[in-house]
């Protein structure tokens, strides 16, 4: 004969392994439709103090297992989930050996062949860590902000305290040589112009300084035609672009969500420094940009005279220059700013080198209607 237990009916054998499911699980509580407590697991015990025994046969609502301030709330979020089959949620903080524990509480209607809704099974998550993530996240962004505010008040403050003794030197500078131009040997004359270009550079990098310090958090955040855009960018540099007898293509272009203002700027230095960085054939700038998932992805191609590839990543550091300033005039901020205009539209930039010749900038913009 064979043992008793290996003729249990096979029913038996799944509601015990059930029930040490449901006893190895977070917080769970089963009810009833009138809202009387049915099941309540070991990890429900331990988040709440109180015993299965305690809790069995109580109605939810009325054995103090809800704070008072949230009956409402938690009663509205069941008639919900019973009446609409879908799964409602509360929050509820709690009082633990470990702890404070913020538990995210779930429902989940259980319907019976008859269709009608037999039971709910409302599940805890403990969300404790997120919450705190959250905080903290929160607290970080908060503190970068007041140091972002901080450093533009610093920036106006330093550039408008050192612009002072600047146009007092380049005020001197100019009195001297309109006054004693005819007394002056050439050695004195190379000095004073090289005085004057020095105050020059100093104002410039002044204006760069600032000008960074100035891209913060965005202000107007809206949907952009980048063709509308681009165009207005154009018309801005319609003198240099003549200049150079250059031309930039464009077709296609997406629309996408960001500040205006900061978006142009990123746009206006990627193709200045294109016209700039030009050799002997008429610039030719192709501007593209294709769908990747959540973000637009573009690219800024030339026929210049490239990027040495070990100076990929020094190009968008503050004040770098690659060339002296007599081949190519500049403050070495202008890349620096494309950068953290990108950043702050959730995106990376990079260089490459054209397939040809020239370089090809990409960055990529976040594709979304919220803020990043």
């Amino acid at each position: 004969m064979h043992p008793v237990s290996e003729h249990r009916p096979r029913q038996d054998e799944e509601r015990e392994l059930l029930a040490a499911v449901v006893d190895h699980v977070g917080p769970l509580m089963v009810l009833e439709p009138d809202g009387k407590i049915v099941r309540f697991n070991r990890a429900a015990e331990r988040l709440t103090g109180r015993e299965a025994a305690e809790a069995v046969g109580r109605n939810l609502f009325e054995s103090g297992l809800i704070p008072a301030e949230q009956l409402a709330e938690v009663h509205r979020a069941f008639t919900v989930t019973k009446a609409e089959r879908r799964q409602e949620r509360a929050l509820t903080w709690y009082e633990t050996p470990d702890g404070r524990r913020l538990i995210g509480w779930r429902g989940t209607a259980i319907a019976g062949e008859d269709g009608h809704v037999h039971h709910v099974v409302v599940e805890g998550l403990d969300l404790t860590e997120a919450h705190e993530a959250r905080v903290e996240a929160e607290n970080r962004a908060a503190e970068l902000e007041g140091a972002n505010e901080e450093l533009t008040q610093f920036a106006s403050i330093v550039s408008h305290d050192l612009r002072e003794p600047l146009r007092v030197v380049s005020g001197v500078a100019e009195l001297f040589e309109s006054r004693y131009a005819g007394d002056l040997d050439e050695s004195a004359e190379r000095l004073l112009a090289a005085l004057t270009r020095s105050t020059e550079r100093m104002s410039a990098l002044l204006d760069g300084l600032l000008a960074y310090s100035r891209v913060g958090r965005i202000e107007e955040w809206r949907a952009i035609d980048v063709g509308e855009l681009l165009s207005e960018v154009l018309e801005g540099l319609g003198e240099q672009v003549a200049e150079s007898g250059g031309q930039v293509l464009a077709a296609d272009l997406p629309t996408v969500h960001g500040d205006w203002v900061q978006l142009a700027q990123l746009f206006q230095n990627l193709i200045a420094n294109a016209l700039k960085f030009r050799g002997e054939p008429a610039p030719r700038i192709e501007i593209r940009a294709r769908s990747e998932g959540e973000h637009w992805h573009f690219e800024i191609a030339d026929n210049g005279i490239g990027i040495d590839p070990r100076n990929r990543e020094r190009v968008f550091e503050m004040f770098q220059r690659l060339h002296t300033r007599d081949a190519y005039p500049g403050t070495g901020v202008g890349l620096a700013i494309v950068k953290k205009i990108v950043e702050r539209h959730g995106g990376r930039i990079w260089v490459e080198p054209g397939a040809e010749r020239g370089t090809v900038f990409h960055f990529t913009v976040a594709d979304g209607a919220g803020a990043p």
